[in-house]
């Protein structure tokens, strides 16, 4: 609790609400010790990915507990920056989950899923402007227009520097070559809409329980793979004593997977990244219309050579971090976007971190303060730091989502929903949608999905270890134990 703690204090007063975490749901209070009845699905995490699938096998008439450690969106949900970012809907000539479109499809309908949720999370169809400030980077941009079109995602466009400064009095001028348009895309405050869905979904009858903190979930008798005369498969132990007897479990902790671990024997691939962001004080509205992005990180992350220095297996860094190992900075990442409040928030950094490291650099801050500057109006960068804070996200070793169930290890009915890294609100949606639909039987995965991030597969996938192995002794967590 006291990392936790910690970055709530640094905020404070009125920052808090700036970083989009005031105004917790609160759901009730976990029941005195002792063994609860057998519910369909027990769901560990209270992000966006938790909530949502809650809410999904709630509204499928299915009986459903949340357990959330802290608070209903406080962990990387609410310290992100809640962009959503979308090309618009595939079009209806192509096969929107084909391997090729299947992240356009998820981009969009978790935007859907989000507009949904519109008035509860403030969400602002603000579009984006992936910004090239340079000849290579324009022509990269250029690249990916024409990608879009032959495709037939019309509404992206590409503007030159004239256009981009007409409809965007944020970019300083002269500083920018051109941009990618993507008027689909926007933005939202993550913690509220996280509070939203639970909301939704306690409607639907969920219980949703924070603190309420996971400490193993265990085969039913002891036995993998056992269903007991009440349909149980699981128990849900908790910190409080507590333990929940469920027919299926999914567990969407982020980065803090060692729940599978102690019970099952189960090494999650997910290590803790930090990002940072940062925010200045209420400026006019309108200052800042579009989301931003920089096209000059998606070259880099695209980059066979930065990505071969990027994933050091041995220290435990996972692709499309900006800096490596020892800390050294290998590409600048920028994004931002404005608050409804006037309030403008940025961020970029993705450092290899510590388990518990919700530590700010300062200086980490006025090295990205000075990157977006070159390419920001000098009315917005005058601004005073008025707030900053750190989160932590789940990124695979291997750089693809870990999301399925973990039949092929044994363990039916047991689900994980983990690996987003940087983009739970845009991707978190629409994936737990379909996992709520699976978990239901009314869907099952679709199959190139399962191709793609069966949590189960051999090479990046969850391998078995001796259950309460010590974290030492999990290459995933091994960075981590030896900075504590």
């Amino acid at each position: 609790m006291a990392g936790r703690l910690a970055w709530l204090t640094r905020l404070g007063g009125s920052a808090v609400v700036g970083a989009g975490v005031a105004g917790y749901f609160i759901g009730t209070k976990e029941p005195e010790p002792g063994s609860s009845n057998v519910v369909d699905v027990v769901v560990v995490g209270g992000g966006i990915v938790g909530t949502s699938i809650a809410l999904g096998v709630a509204r499928a008439n299915k009986t459903v507990v949340l357990l959330e450690r802290h608070q209903i969106g406080s962990g990387a949900t609410g310290l992100s920056a809640g962009t959503l970012y979308s090309m618009g809907p595939p079009p209806s000539s192509v096969d929107s989950l084909h391997p090729e479109h299947l992240e356009a499809h998820i981009l969009h309908r978790s935007t859907e899923i989000v507009r949904g949720f519109a008035k509860a999370c403030s969400y602002v169809q603000s579009g984006c402007l992936t910004l090239a400030c340079t000849a290579e980077e324009m022509e990269s941009l250029t690249v990916e227009h024409a990608r879009c079109a032959n495709e037939g995602y019309s509404n992206v466009g590409l503007l030159d520097r004239r256009s981009v400064e007409l409809i965007e009095p944020g970019v300083r001028s002269g500083q920018v070559y051109g941009a990618l348009h993507t008027p689909d895309s926007g933005h939202c405050e993550p913690a509220e809409l996280a509070i939203a869905i639970a909301r939704s979904a306690a409607d639907h009858g969920a219980v949703i329980h924070d603190d309420a903190e996971v400490t193993m979930v265990v085969p039913v008798d002891g036995v993998a793979g056992a269903i007991a005369n009440d349909g149980a498969r699981f128990t849900v132990h908790t910190a409080s004593g507590n333990e929940y007897r469920a027919r299926q479990v999914a567990v969407a902790s982020g980065a803090w997977p060692e729940v599978l671990r102690v019970g099952l024997g189960l090494d999650v691939p997910v290590v803790p990244v930090k990002g940072t962001i940062w925010m200045t004080a209420k400026l006019p509205r309108g200052i800042l219309r579009h989301v931003i992005y920089t096209e000059e990180s998606h070259m880099g992350f695209a980059d066979p050579s930065m990505a071969s220095v990027n994933l050091q297996a041995d220290l435990q860094v996972p692709p499309r971090c900006t800096h490596d190992a020892a800390g050294d900075q290998l590409v600048r990442h920028a994004y931002g976007r404005q608050r409804t409040d006037g309030r403008v928030v940025f961020g970029g950094d993705r450092v290899r971190a510590t388990a518990e490291d919700f530590e700010v650099d300062a200086s980490g801050i006025d090295r990205h303060r000075n990157d977006v500057a070159v390419f920001l109006a000098p009315a917005i960068m005058s601004s005073a730091v008025e707030g900053s804070w750190a989160g932590l996200m789940p990124f695979a070793l291997d750089g693809k989502l870990l999301v399925g169930e973990m039949g092929p290890l044994g363990l039916p009915g047991l689900w994980l929903a983990t690996g987003f890294g940087p983009n739970g609100i845009m991707h978190g949606p629409c994936v737990a949608e379909m996992v709520a639909s699976a978990i239901t039987g009314e869907a099952a995965l679709p199959p190139s999905f399962q191709e793609l991030y069966d949590p189960c597969r051999a090479s990046g996938g969850v391998t078995k270890i001796e259950p309460g192995i010590d974290d030492t002794k999990n290459p995933a967590l091994a960075m981590s134990a030896d900075k504590a």
